[in-house]
């Protein structure tokens, strides 16, 4: 007669089970998002924070300055983008009598969130109260605009590429003295 002996069945070994590699895979996919995030923060810097902020803010008193002698002169303009001329254009114009308008003008176009394409242009003069330069490739995105020249500065906002033409006003108007 023959005996039939049950014997226990073969262990396996750990790195054969399944429960082991999910209790193992959830810190590494933890570990491994955070090198993937330390990466990604490290290759592409914030633009937006500057390191001296509190520079920047005791300079907003010149900055109004800049502002209150614009509007005093009674400057405003207009701002174009020729896309088929490759030209930018300013019009430029003072409501106050007497006021001498510039022989070239300094234009700063200032991108919202990605400080390092900001680009700066001297527009020439081409007639009374017209200026031209050569207009840069803009990305697209919201664009902060200072047309400046002596002791004061006009300030507009463009939104490329859906605007070619925008105003250019001085930031902060004369307040009128009380009585």
């Amino acid at each position: 007669m023959s005996a039939v002996f049950n014997s226990p069945p073969a262990e396996t070994r750990w790195y054969r089970q399944f429960w082991p590699w999910v209790l193992l895979g959830l810190p590494a996919s933890a570990v491994t998002g955070c090198l993937i995030t330390i990466w990604i923060a490290t290759s592409n810097p914030d633009g937006v924070v500057v390191d001296d902020y509190y520079k920047q803010g005791l300079a907003i008193n010149t900055d109004q300055g800049r502002s209150v002698r614009a509007s005093a002169l009674g400057l405003h303009g207009r701002l174009q983008l020729d896309a088929d001329s490759g030209r930018i254009g300013v019009d430029l114009a003072a409501d106050a009598a007497g006021a001498q308008l510039p022989p070239a003008l300094t234009l700063r176009l200032l991108h919202a969130t990605r400080s390092g394409i900001d680009v700066s242009l001297t527009l020439a003069g081409v007639a009374p109260g017209r200026y031209e330069a050569a207009l840069p490739a803009l990305a697209p995105g919201r664009w902060n605009l200072k047309a400046e020249a002596g002791d004061w500065r006009l300030d507009g906002s463009l939104n490329a590429p859906h605007e070619n033409a925008v105003a250019l006003l001085p930031l902060v108007q004369m307040v009128p003295a009380e009585r």
